[in-house]
């Protein structure tokens, strides 16, 4: 904890300092290790510019505290008990559009980085990243910029270069077709995920079906060695 301290007292404060109407950014973390959100919110004191002002341990408890107060950003974790990660995205971005959201997770895949960005989130910022980083991000990200790490930018130059007739299976699945995907490649069972995305275990079939037909894969066996192949498991 104090090593991320320390790190985070050698930023360059300089740039902060002109942060937009030299006002503190009030933010709410959202993780389900309390570990997690006593460490960021010591950063954010540290950083003197950014004010830790809120907490919720998963996406239901974080929309009920955003019923009764409001702030400049919220930090989600993607992998918290409850909710799904790109629903809870989702919904805060249709119930809370004027506040940023930053996505702060140890999941390091680029695909569902790419997929938050493109349903509203400002910056995808990995756990083991510098704080830096993160603070760089709350802060772009109170500012209405969308801020990209250094290993962002190399992914998404890349995938402009290869060009948009290259695009990948994957990338033409829904949200909810590469949920289900991630969820059975991680190895859980239909009723599991069922379950935990409050669908009937008819609609499950029916979207994984539709993945597996848009993929060109036949079983979860194939599914799983593709999700491999492009990375896609975490």
């Amino acid at each position: 904890m104090l090593m991320f301290v320390e790190e985070t007292m050698r930023i360059d404060t300089v740039n902060f300092a002109v942060y937009l109407f030299n006002t503190m950014v009030s933010v709410i973390i959202a993780d389900d290790h309390a570990v997690v959100r006593t460490g960021l919110s010591l950063i954010f004191q540290v950083s003197a510019v950014i004010s830790a002002e809120g907490e919720a341990d998963n996406g239901d408890d974080l929309l009920n505290i955003l019923k009764e107060k409001q702030f400049d950003v919220a930090i989600v974790d993607v992998n918290m008990p409850g909710k799904n990660s790109l629903e809870l995205i989702a919904e805060l971005r249709e119930l809370y559009p004027e506040m940023k959201l930053v996505v702060f997770s140890m999941n390091t895949d680029e695909q569902l980085a790419t997929r938050m960005f493109k349903n509203g989130v400002q910056a995808y910022i990995n756990k083991e990243e510098n704080p830096e980083e993160l603070i760089r991000a709350v802060v772009n990200a109170a500012q209405g910029k969308r801020y990209l790490t250094q290993r962002q930018k190399y992914y998404f130059a890349n995938q402009f270069i290869i060009g948009q007739d290259e695009v990948a299976d994957y990338e033409n699945l829904t949200d909810r077709e590469y949920q289900i995907m991630c969820l059975l490649v991680s190895g859980k069972s239909k009723s599991e995920i069922a379950e935990k995305l409050a669908i009937s275990k008819n609609t499950l079939s029916n979207h994984r079906n539709n993945l597996l037909k848009k993929l060109n894969l036949s079983n979860n066996v194939q599914l799983t060695k593709y999700a491999m192949r492009h990375k896609l498991t975490h």
